[in-house]
């Protein structure tokens, strides 16, 4: 179930009965199904031109309950689709040459798309609100943990003061609620989106702390409590999101707050690499 080809049989099927606004609606849909998977009625609507109650008025013509059980049958088609990747008879099996060169492909035109998206400005704003921070706080779930825990590890190298949030939920909004004014919190979050991920970022909202997000789209639910949202691109071959080229958005980001503040950065390095002496951390040969 869940398929774009199962939606628009059941449009075909109720074609008489929908109004001119409602096939405006599901036409929108049909042309961003999987993007209306995490979009709101009200963003489905305005962006299709339409009014909030024209797009409940479609769920209920297609049969559906209401909004949401529409919305979670787009949804089950994502992750069906994924499924289907996988299993499909010879996806790349026998051919592990093939497969590096398609991943390697995909990966390289993700951060091609990816360079092309991002917005200098925001970048910049993003590296001033972690310089100006007392204290920084990431959280990234499920795919997108390793590269949460990249972005903490290398900004502890400069400052010292990132603290991933803890799991689960409710840690997390205990450790938002007692952080200092001016804390920022970072998330990293892409489709099917995390609902901790999501909820941390609407709290630390809440609490007026600056935010950013590292994401896949401007209409992702974590982009909807980000002061400064970073796009990504994420296309896969396989089930899971690339993390490639949100790995290049993490490494820019963490030049662009050395570059802003090279005398800062340099001391804490220095200070960083005596410890690391001091306590023995690396294996090296005499």
């Amino acid at each position: 179930m869940g398929s774009r080809d199962e939606f628009v049989e059941a449009i075909r099927r109720k074609q008489e009965l929908l109004t001119r606004s409602q096939r405006r609606a599901a036409d929108y849909i049909v042309r961003n199904f999987d993007d209306c998977a995490f979009k709101t009625s009200a963003e489905i609507g305005e962006q299709a031109g339409v009014s909030e109650t024209t797009v409940f008025r479609l769920a209920a013509t297609l049969d559906f309950p209401g909004f949401a059980a529409m919305q979670k049958f787009i949804r089950s088609g994502l992750v069906r689709h994924r499924i289907e990747r996988v299993a499909r008879p010879g996806a790349g099996a026998g051919d592990e040459a093939a497969l590096l060169a398609r991943v390697a492909q995909a990966d390289a035109d993700n951060v091609q798309q990816t360079l092309a998206r991002l917005n200098a400005a925001d970048l910049r704003r993003a590296a001033e609100l972690i310089l100006a921070a007392p204290q920084v706080c990431t959280i990234g779930m499920r795919s997108s943990t390793a590269t949460a825990s990249y972005l903490a590890a290398a900004l502890n190298q400069l400052f010292g003061n990132v603290t991933p949030l803890p799991l689960p939920i409710g840690d997390s909004i205990d450790r938002l609620r007692g952080s200092p004014p001016g804390t920022v919190v970072i998330g990293v979050s892409f489709l099917r989106y995390a609902r901790p991920t999501v909820e941390a970022m609407r709290y630390a909202r809440e609490l007026g702390l600056p935010t950013i997000v590292i994401t896949d789209s401007v209409t992702a639910p974590p982009a909807r409590f980000g002061d400064v949202v970073l796009l990504v691109a994420t296309a896969s071959i396989h089930f899971l999101p690339s993390q490639t080229a949100a790995l290049a958005v993490v490494n820019a980001l963490i030049g662009a707050v050395a570059l802003r503040d090279r005398a800062r950065v340099a001391a804490a390095l220095k200070r960083f690499e005596d410890t690391l002496i001091d306590v023995d951390v690396f294996w090296e040969r005499g």
